[in-house]
């Protein structure tokens, strides 16, 4: 989404979660991930398990129906989720590597607001 402020183009977005601020581009994933570890211990990456035959591996970012966008569970560190594994495929890649969905070289600026809602007792 674009609008002008200032005479400049603000991109703007909702976020719900913090973590949406960098989604990691080109880390495919399978969607059956998490079964394929649980079933192979020798696996340790997205890369290893997307070498077994017959998986289809995919970019979550250019896949709107990739199941990682469906997932409920939590981010559990000691549990395998497709979040926490895109994720950590991501960190593992080499910095200069990495590519994401938010910043770039190109950009200049960045304006942040939030809004912060938390329970209260009566």
């Amino acid at each position: 989404n674009v609008a002008q402020i200032g005479g400049q183009n603000v991109f703007w977005k909702f976020i719900s979660d913090i973590a949406y601020i960098q989604a990691p581009v080109d880390v495919i994933l399978s969607e059956q991930h998490c079964e394929l570890l649980a079933a192979n211990p020798d696996l340790e990456t997205p890369g290893q398990v997307c070498k077994l035959p017959g998986q289809k591996c995919r970019d979550p970012v250019n896949i709107p129906e990739h199941s990682l966008w469906n997932e409920t569970k939590g981010y559990d560190l000691n549990d395998c989720t497709l979040r926490k594994s895109w994720s950590t495929a991501y960190l593992a890649s080499p910095v200069t590597e990495r590519k994401n969905v938010w910043f770039s070289i190109e950009t200049t600026s960045l304006t942040i607001a939030t809004l912060v809602i938390s329970p209260q007792k009566a």
